[in-house]
């Protein structure tokens, strides 16, 4: 059985060797007969455990596959950036106040795209679903919680970033972090709120939490209890998360509040 295991895990490890996905067309078939060949395994234990090996290995590899290639495919469609975009969802994790901006993800169960002129009313209905990375310039509300239903006009685009060697892959963060694209809100009437967040809701009690650290505690050390109390680190000075690196403490912030993060 651990053979099989690692079989499985190295079938997983070697989507690392790919320098692109090999879309649907070869990703179906290989998947149906991984699967099928991982079910015969399970149903004949008494089979020699060598003859199994390549097909447990082929069900990781169909396993990433897939996963790998869903997440992809989840992302904007390139046919809609930089259009005008009416999207409803609710808000995610903490909202963040970098200066002026407003940042938050919204996480998107309707979009529509609105009407293109006066004469008509009815905004078209589209089906997709996804996480984007919003700021909000001007005229965001001062009562902005996670866990709150919005509908807001938006300019979105697909996850992109600079590919210099041993720099910062932003397009590879947004995947990792399931973000689908990033964009910006535009002043409308459209933008409103549709609905509070839940009463149990527990990134609104976080954010409750973090506000409270932060109007009580001067700003440099409410910064860190707000990293190490409700794991939220945003606030926290780059000189500070230097000196925590250069002193080995930085894993307290890593570590800490992850139980409410």
């Amino acid at each position: 059985m651990r053979l099989l295991v690692l079989s499985f895990c190295a079938g997983t490890g070697f989507v690392s060797c790919f320098t692109e996905l090999p879309g649907w067309g070869w990703i179906l078939p290989v998947s149906v007969i991984g699967l099928l060949m991982a079910g015969i395994t399970l149903l004949r234990p008494d089979w020699h455990r060598p003859v199994l090996l390549p097909w447990m290995l082929l069900a990781g590899l169909s396993y990433v596959l897939v996963t790998a290639q869903g997440r992809v495919d989840s992302r904007l469609p390139p046919e809609w950036e930089g259009r005008d975009l009416l999207v409803e969802g609710i808000i995610q994790e903490l909202p963040e106040m970098q200066g002026e901006r407003l940042r938050f993800t919204l996480a998107i169960d309707r979009l529509f795209f609105p009407p293109a002129n006066a004469g008509n009313t009815d905004p078209k209905s589209v089906p997709w679903q996804g996480n984007l990375r919003l700021s909000w310039y001007q005229g965001h509300p001062a009562d902005f919680y996670a866990g709150e239903r919005w509908q807001l006009l938006i300019r979105a685009f697909r996850p992109t970033g600079f590919m210099n060697p041993g720099g910062f892959d932003y397009e590879r963060w947004m995947l990792l972090a399931g973000q689908d694209g990033s964009g910006y809100v535009r002043r409308s009437d459209l933008n409103r709120r549709l609905a509070p967040a839940a009463a149990l809701s527990l990134a609104r009690w976080r954010q409750s939490l973090r506000d409270a650290i932060g109007q009580l505690a001067p700003a440099g050390q409410a910064a860190l209890l707000q990293g190490l109390g409700v794991a939220d680190r945003s606030a926290i000075d780059t000189g500070v998360l230097e000196v925590l690196r250069r002193t080995g403490t930085s894993h307290l912030l890593a570590i800490s509040g992850l139980h409410i993060g």
